[in-house]
């Protein structure tokens, strides 16, 4: 290990520091708040989050001074100290294996009068095989499916793994899921669960936790888990879905499960294509909750036409050799709502039931699996008998490692560890390690972000000056290494406005762009697949956010430019009530008096809050209803649905089960809605005007006897 004790040079200076110098900490008018030791791994990326304390918001410079050698090369900087929006700033660095070791760092900043500064230690470890670190033993996967005809919540067991540590403490990260729970039960279990609103379901279904763990002495263990919402689609919805062209096959080597597909859609899929495991058989009808879930990587093509796999831990690596293990699967993609109607397609494959498969380990070269770098679940997984699994980085991922007696033994780009490595299965011994400390290229690299962190969600940014009109480059999205970035921005209007939105970025990664109200409710949404994106509104006065996300990983700049202009807007931001409500009840319902014909104009569904009708009827009598509506997108969805006296709902059709919907009931997907029924006992009953998942929209609605 290099000695900590060189003298400390000035590596990096953002802007030139000027003024006098001020001692200890800094006099009382800047002051940099204490720093804590800290701890880092190779390969992972190291932030230390700088706070500056300055009462006259002057403009401050940062510079820091470090003894690791080498930090700067050829010109280039390996870490940097990045100024953000408010005040302070944060350090970003990513260790290589060079910098194992103990290191000092101190930290200054200027109001361009005075300087204050702080130091501390940073020691650096390799993650390679490093067994302190706690693990997550479930949820197991890398995400999992909320079927929403069979249930309304989602909840995970959380159990993390740390022999070494009395306990952990389990959290969910930002940008967290609102309306989620998380339960601790003890040291290292708990439960999340997490219930999605119907405006939550109207943003989408697709949602990253992010949960970690920490022991108090090392870096936190993150787990990256994907929550797929899924609804099936109304009947009527004109869109075709993804067709899936898969052939099983039985799997003979000790490597991870590869499971390949070719996935076409003529519009393009928005989100990565899902891949389902489990031990025994799922049945006929699959609960995909119940299984295993993997997200699949597109190897070749695009997302019209492209191969993906996903890969499933070998359940025959504790079999002897030539014993079957059987295995169960289901591929699932979906076109993520790229008709007009905005219905989203859903494809299974199989349709029903899964593909059965038998997994066997050979013997002799069919035995050996995955070569340097590549992932693996167990020691048997990789290579031959001197090769090993083992674990890198802070989100649990492991990767197979070869076998040496010394460097000779290594391929470029490794180098034979000195001391044997721990794997998965306990075993140690000397190993060929990555050079750059990590098999993980993106994590490697981290991601050099923008100025404007930390935006990571409405929370971040809500006490901040909203953002100006007009163009804003330079800034960037930083989705990679199970880091789901979004960017966060206030706006504000003084005045009724025409406002226009949009976002030029780059094909790295594909980036959306969403507009919210005050209170964190979707307004409106851009989500083509590409990274431009282009919403216009017209919004009454007030206080509004908008949110750029991604999907794929990868580092994206882009640019942001939002105007507005006066404008009278013939629909306001927030759903105006019409002058019936409230009649969101049978005892609040309208009285009907139809036989003479009844008829309404000009009345308003929002999100959430139906209109009720009452009508007194005799036997014998046909009672006829026609909804009269204008339907461009699926957000404009108007339903009827018609109720006996004791509530009962005799066209019954969810958001949760949409198969039972029927335009023969009122419910169809496009324009207006027609019903008629003959009832057989008299009674009051009660026409419903629903709109469908959150839908709003203004209607005239007509009731008349026969």
């Amino acid at each position: 290990m290099r000695s900590p004790c060189r003298r400390l040079l000035p590596l990096l200076t953002l802007v030139a520091a000027g003024g006098g110098c001020a001692v200890g900490g800094g006099p009382p008018e800047l002051r940099l708040e204490p720093l804590a030791p800290e701890v880092g791994f190779v390969g992972s990326e190291l932030t230390i989050r700088l706070d500056a304390r300055d009462p006259e918001d002057d403009a401050l410079r940062w510079r820091f001074e470090t003894d690791v050698p080498e930090m700067c090369r050829s010109g280039r900087c390996r870490a940097g100290v990045q100024p953000l929006e408010g005040g302070g700033a944060v350090f970003r660095w990513v260790p290589d294996a060079a910098d194992v070791g103990t290191w000092h760092f101190r930290f200054h900043v200027t109001d361009g009068t005075t300087v204050a500064h702080r130091t501390t230690t940073v020691e650096v470890r390799s993650s390679i095989g490093y067994e302190g670190l706690p693990r997550f033993v479930q949820p197991l996967g890398t995400g999992t499916t909320l079927d929403l005809s069979r249930a309304s919540c989602v909840e995970l067991d959380v159990v993390v793994d740390d022999p070494d540590s009395p306990g952990v403490t389990i959290a969910e990260e930002g940008p967290r899921i609102e309306g989620a729970t998380l339960t601790s039960h003890d040291e290292f279990t708990g439960t999340w669960r997490w219930c999605p609103t119907e405006a939550q379901l109207r943003e989408g279904g697709h949602r990253r936790l992010v949960l970690s763990a920490s022991d108090g002495s090392n870096p936190k263990t993150l787990k990256s888990y994907l929550i797929v919402l899924r609804r099936p689609p109304k009947p009527g919805c004109a869109a075709e879905p993804p067709v899936i062209d898969h052939a099983p096959a039985d799997w003979g080597s000790a490597g991870d499960v590869r499971v390949t597909a070719h996935i076409r859609d003529d519009g393009g899929l928005k989100h990565e294509p899902l891949l389902y495991y489990a031990a025994t058989r799922p049945g006929d009808s699959p609960d995909l909750g119940r299984m295993t879930q993997v997200t699949m990587i597109r190897t070749s093509g695009d997302n019209r036409s492209g191969v993906y796999e996903g890969r499933i831990p070998n359940p025959a690596g504790t079999l002897s050799a030539g014993a079957p293990s059987p295995l169960y699967y289901v591929i699932a993609a979906s076109d993520g709502g790229d008709g007009s109607d905005g219905c989203e397609q859903v494809a299974q494959a199989p349709a029903r039931g899964a593909f059965e498969i038998e997994v066997r380990v050979g013997s002799g070269d069919a035995a050996r699996g995955a070569g340097a770098c590549e992932p693996c679940s167990s020691d048997r997984a990789c290579g031959g008998a001197e090769d090993a699994c083992v674990r890198m980085g802070t989100r649990g991922d492991s990767f197979c490692l070869l076998g040496c007696a010394s460097d000779a033994d290594c391929s470029d780009g490794y180098a034979c560890s000195p001391d044997a490595v721990e794997s998965v299965d306990g075993a140690r011994r000397r190993l060929c390690t990555p050079r750059a400390g990590t098999c993980d290229p993106a994590e490697a690299a981290g991601c050099a972000d923008d100025a404007a962190e930390d935006n990571d969600t409405r929370e971040d940014v809500a006490g901040r000056e909203p953002l100006a009109a007009g163009a804003h480059a330079d800034l960037v999205s930083c989705h990679v290494a199970g880091r789901d970035d979004e960017d966060w921005y206030p706006i504000r209007l003084t005045a009724e406005a025409q406002v226009r939105v949009s976002i030029a970025g780059g094909d790295a990664t594909d980036l959306d762009l969403a507009l919210y109200d005050a209170e964190g409710s979707l307004f409106e949404a851009a989500e083509s697949l590409r990274s431009t994106e282009d919403l216009t509104a017209c919004l009454a006065a007030g206080d509004y956010f908008l949110r750029v996300y991604s999907f794929g990983e990868g580092r994206n700049e882009y640019g942001l430019t939002w105007n507005r202009r006066a404008a009278t807007c013939e629909r306001s931001a927030v759903c105006e009530p019409d002058a019936g409500e409230p009649d969101d009840g049978a005892d609040r319902a309208r009285r009907v008096a139809p036989t003479s014909g009844y008829l309404s104009e000009g009345n308003t569904i929002c999100s959430g809050n139906d209109d009720w009708y009452a009508v007194s009827l005799e036997a014998g009598q046909t009672l006829v209803v026609d909804l009269a509506f204008i339907q461009t997108s699926a957000d404009e969805d108007l339903d009827l649905h018609f109720l006996d006296s004791s509530g009962t709902d005799l066209t019954p059709c969810t958001e949760a089960d949409p198969s039972t919907c029927s335009a023969f009931q009122g419910q169809s997907a496009d324009s207006n809605e027609h019903y008629e029924h003959r009832v057989t006992a008299a009674g009051t009953y009660y026409v419903v005007v629903h709109g469908f998942a959150g839908a709003e929209s203004s209607y005239d609605i007509r009731v008349r006897v026969l």
